[in-house]
């Protein structure tokens, strides 16, 4: 009974008010207590470690091994929540006519171009017919450009336009009424980025130049999930936004 009375109160804030964006969970599947504990002190020890400036490659290097194996508890303790928001390929394929449809109904205008599944790299665009230079293959207008017009709330929060957008973006993929819904829903699991790398997969650019700037991002996109994660529930505008909010959905 008393499990059945969280279920509904969890579901009353999350559809408190009809005239705001608010976050709403495909799913209830939420974390318990203890595993939100064990959540919380492996994100104290990503602060700990964020905020320091490695002064040599092998610190960076080393200051990166220790994030990821931190990252990595974290998404298993993460895990039931990702699931909330899985959409897997087969899924993503049957919401092509959906975005299809809000597309043309919202005023994108294309010709001669269709999304199709390229085996090893995920959708794509291909042409339907011939184009020759400057032909025009399609129009957006402006009220489909996500942007930083759009945020209405929570935008104060962030000193930074990306972390603006990524707030935006999550808000909305947490909410299964967003006009967003049929893009977002097309959008990939996961990304060729050094941002899915393992480790074993990162340790393949040690001696490049880019192996430092790949580290950099890595753990400024550690640090922004922990700041954001240690937040007080009342510094954020969405009561239950912490609930719902994982690494893999900020990443």
């Amino acid at each position: 009974m008393d499990k059945q009375r969280k279920k509904q109160s969890t579901k009353s804030k999350l559809h408190s008010n009809k005239n705001e964006s608010v976050v709403a969970a495909v799913t209830d599947k939420i974390l318990s207590h203890q595993v939100r504990s064990q959540v919380r002190a492996l994100v104290a020890e990503i602060l700990s470690v964020v905020f320091i400036t490695p002064v040599n490659p092998k610190e960076e290097w080393d200051q990166y091994v220790i994030i990821q194996n931190l990252l990595k508890k974290i998404q298993l303790l993460e895990a039931p929540l990702k699931e909330n928001l899985r959409l897997n390929k087969c899924k993503r394929l049957e919401k092509i006519n959906e975005f299809y449809k809000w597309s043309r109904d919202n005023g994108i205008k294309y010709d001669g171009v269709i999304i199709k599944e390229y085996p090893g790299y995920d959708l794509g665009l291909t042409a339907t017919k011939s184009i020759k230079r400057n032909d025009l293959l399609f129009t957006i207008p402006h009220k489909l450009i996500m942007s930083e017009e759009r945020i209405e709330r929570g935008g104060k929060l962030f000193k930074l336009s990306n972390l603006r957008l990524a707030f935006l973006l999550m808000t909305e993929a947490l909410n299964p009424d967003s006009f967003w819904k049929p893009y977002i829903d097309l959008l990939p699991d996961c990304y060729n980025t050094v941002l899915y790398y393992s480790i074993e997969e990162m340790a393949q650019l040690r001696g490049s130049n880019c192996l430092s700037a790949a580290l950099k991002q890595c753990r400024l996109i550690a640090r922004c999930y922990a700041t954001i994660y240690h937040w007080p529930n009342s510094d954020l505008p969405f009561d239950v936004f912490k609930e719902y909010f994982h690494y893999d959905l900020y990443r």
